[in-house]
């Protein structure tokens, strides 16, 4: 086999390498909100809960991103607007990052948290 034979052969296998990346990170079809929700209630079984009307009411609030979906798990209050909330990132290959938490005894009050840290 000649050098130009390995070569041309090496750059193939690369560029094969590279798709097999591209589809297996980035090609994947997108998460579903209601996909999203599920993973985050697979890692706490507390967030099974979520939603109910029963008292106080649990939430569940979503905001879509470019890399998948932002989750806030909001206990709210009568009277009081939020109580408590979880709030995580799911990205598109379905990985769950928890982002933050709010407690309003040791965070004061607030009317909206940020999807972001949850403060």
């Amino acid at each position: 086999m000649s050098i130009k034979q390995t070569v041309t052969i090496v750059l193939i296998m690369t560029l094969v390498a590279f798709v097999g990346i591209y589809v297996a990170y980035y090609a994947q079809p997108g998460l579903t909100e209601a996909d999203a929700i599920a993973k985050v209630q697979q890692t706490d079984p507390q967030l099974q809960e979520y939603p109910s009307d029963s008292l106080p009411p649990k939430s569940i609030r979503t905001k879509s991103n470019g890399s998948g979906w932002l989750i806030q798990f909001v206990q709210e209050g009568s009277g009081v607007p939020i109580i408590s909330a979880q709030c995580f990132s799911v990205d598109k290959r379905g990985i769950v990052t928890k982002r933050g938490s709010y407690d309003r005894v040791k965070d004061g009050e607030k009317m909206d948290l940020s999807f972001s840290d949850c403060q």
